[in-house]
């Protein structure tokens, strides 16, 4: 009965991390907008002033949009060492060795086993998706966005598009967490 209460208890933080993750207000750096696209301007010149405005706002803004970049390196950081160290637990501490239980008193689980399977794949996903996110963050943060602001704006959507990488796994990992508490709620009420 521990061993569940525990699981549903780093299972639970695993899903406020995840969710703070996913919300986190550091998470979009407000002063540059997303561009719009054609079907809203189909006029030519109308999507050159916004790009043009869209640059000037990259330039001017460009010491709040570093700062709001450091914020986020920052949060991000935290986030993923909590994050990390939360899948490692469920992995090492819960997964793993519930398998091996299993699988010694001869009433292996494919359920589980297969959730574990998903699981360490999509923890080896989460890493490199961290390393590449955090790396194109840094070169984001080089970039002199004053100086540069359609180089700066290019590479700030390909982070974005990372970021986003990197939430769905994170996503997944967390559904994937859940689906290992059910089955094992499951399990206890079987050998009942």
């Amino acid at each position: 009965m521990g061993f569940i209460r525990r699981t549903s208890l780093i299972f639970g933080a695993v899903a406020l991390f995840v969710a703070a993750l996913t919300f986190c207000p550091a998470a979009d750096v407000g002063a540059v907008k997303n561009p719009t696209s054609v079907a809203e301007h189909p006029d030519d010149s109308e999507e050159e002033v916004d790009e043009a405005a869209r640059l000037s706002a990259v330039a001017e803004n460009c010491s709040n949009i570093k700062y709001a970049l450091s914020q986020l390196q920052r949060s991000d950081s935290r986030t993923r060492i909590y994050l990390g160290t939360s899948y490692e637990t469920i992995s090492g501490r819960f997964i793993v060795p519930l398998n091996l239980r299993l699988e010694r008193n001869n009433r292996p689980s494919e359920q589980l086993l297969s959730i574990q399977s998903e699981f360490m794949t999509s923890l080896a996903d989460f890493r490199l998706a961290y390393t590449d996110y955090m790396r194109d963050l840094e070169a984001l943060t080089l970039i002199d966005c004053s100086a540069q602001p359609a180089d700066f704006y290019k590479h700030l959507e390909t982070t974005r598009a990372k970021r986003a990488a990197l939430q769905s796994v994170t996503q997944k990992l967390n559904t994937l967490a859940g689906e290992q508490y059910q089955a094992v709620v499951d399990l206890e009420k079987e050998l009942k």
